[in-house]
């Protein structure tokens, strides 16, 4: 980008074109809707640590959360978020998944 903006103005070494080039493109970083907490767990997947009968425990972005699933799933088995209630994952089981030894 920085060399698209300076070629523009005809001074691809002068520092103000830099410095003009950076702002731009800090801005246009900016722009992205960062997800974070609760709504960017939707749409993860976890790894089941316990059995899930509908209710266990399920490994999501480094963090151990309480889940309940749709249909039962075994320890190890691959799951997706589809909504955060309180501290509570609801889960769905994702069938072609393999499943993960625990450690």
């Amino acid at each position: 980008m920085i060399h698209r903006l300076c070629d523009k103005a005809g001074q691809p070494n002068d520092v103000n074109c830099v410095k003009s080039s950076l702002v731009a493109g800090s801005m246009a970083a900016g722009t992205s809707k960062v997800i974070t907490g609760a709504e960017g767990l939707v749409g993860e997947f976890a790894i089941a640590q316990t059995a899930l009968a509908p209710a266990g425990k399920v490994f999501v972005h480094g963090e151990l959360w309480d889940a309940v699933a749709s249909a039962n799933v075994l320890a190890g088995d691959k799951v997706v978020v589809e909504k955060v209630d309180g501290l509570q994952l609801r889960v769905q089981p994702v069938h072609d998944s393999q499943r993960v030894p625990l450690a």
